[in-house]
């Protein structure tokens, strides 16, 4: 697991362009069933990892968000890429629920040119797309949103796109495999980390995205996870930040473990958060100014923290 959201992945994210597809005419709730019936049987097989393997799927060694769980990808050529099948997902999301790993999810990703339009994807206009510059800048640079979008402009140039040239890709998350509190579409799934600690999923749905994080904690060698991804988010992390970083970690995993035997999920969901809110005080009180820059360019205003897998 590692630190942040997942936008990130562990890398400078590109700029989000456009967040929601155009609704299609058709928006009964019979056709899109239908649509999500077809993307069900065509990866059921699926919920095999082995199954996935032998069709291509590869397992993404980069740490991902709590909340997304185990992403494994799909390679295929950019032509192949420019073009939607929804019963052949881009990546598969796998989570852990009762000691097994399960298909929670698919993510489609489709290339675009820089007048295509954003892809009709599912029935109605319940699905949301983001679409973001395929390269972004270089880890590790102090950056800003002008800088950011700068280097972007400078490798399409640099690389020759044009009109015909695949600038941005289109992505679209759908947890069919476990029901996701926020939606079908929703960017993650808040009952992963409640799963993986051996909860009903139930809890998420009485919980927030702060009780959600604070459970993500549970995992094992999450407060070490946490550093490494702190060390590479801020780059110049200092000894003496780590060491409160980890003394923060531990303290918070101390309270959510406490009230994890209480047998509530309100009582476990306000210790969750309220500890995760107390870890992520912690963390910006070591930030020098000039890492808080640089943090909530790569983040967002307060976007900072959000677990992720070991």
């Amino acid at each position: 697991m590692c630190l942040f959201v997942a936008a990130l992945l562990c890398s400078a994210p590109a700029a989000v362009l456009t967040a929601q597809a155009p609704p299609l005419a058709d928006t009964t709730s019979a056709a899109f069933s239908r649509q999500l019936d077809e993307v069900r049987k065509a990866t059921a097989r699926f919920g095999d990892p082995g199954e996935a393997r032998r069709a291509g799927y590869r397992p993404n060694r980069l740490p991902l968000p709590a909340m997304l769980g185990e992403r494994w990808f799909l390679r295929i050529t950019a032509r192949q890429q420019a073009r939607l099948d929804l019963r052949r997902p881009s990546a598969l999301y796998y989570a852990e629920a009762d000691g097994a790993r399960v298909l929670a999810g698919v993510e489609y990703e489709v290339l675009l040119r820089s007048d295509d339009p954003v892809p009709e994807g599912f029935v109605g206009g319940n699905d949301r797309w983001r679409v973001e510059e395929r390269f972004g800048p270089r880890r590790g640079l102090p950056l800003n949103a002008a800088l950011r979008e700068a280097i972007a402009r400078e490798r399409r140039g640099r690389s020759g796109w044009g009109r015909n040239a695949y600038g941005q890709v289109a992505r679209l998350r759908a947890w069919i495999g476990i029901p996701n509190p926020d939606g079908i579409f929703a960017e993650q799934h808040r009952a992963l980390p409640y799963l993986r600690a051996g909860l009903p999923a139930a809890y998420a749905d009485r919980g927030d995205l702060d009780a959600a994080n604070g459970t993500a904690l549970l995992m094992d060698g999450a407060c070490k996870a946490e550093a490494g991804a702190f060390q590479s988010l801020v780059g110049d992390a200092k000894g003496e930040q780590i060491q409160l970083l980890t003394e923060a970690c531990q303290s918070a995993v101390t309270q959510v473990r406490a009230a994890y035997g209480s047998g509530s999920a309100d009582a476990f969901n306000a210790a969750a958060a309220r500890a995760w809110r107390e870890y992520n005080q912690a963390i910006y009180a070591t930030l020098t100014a000039q890492q808080r820059v640089r943090v909530e360019v790569l983040l967002g205003p307060g976007g900072l923290l959000n677990p992720r897998m070991p």
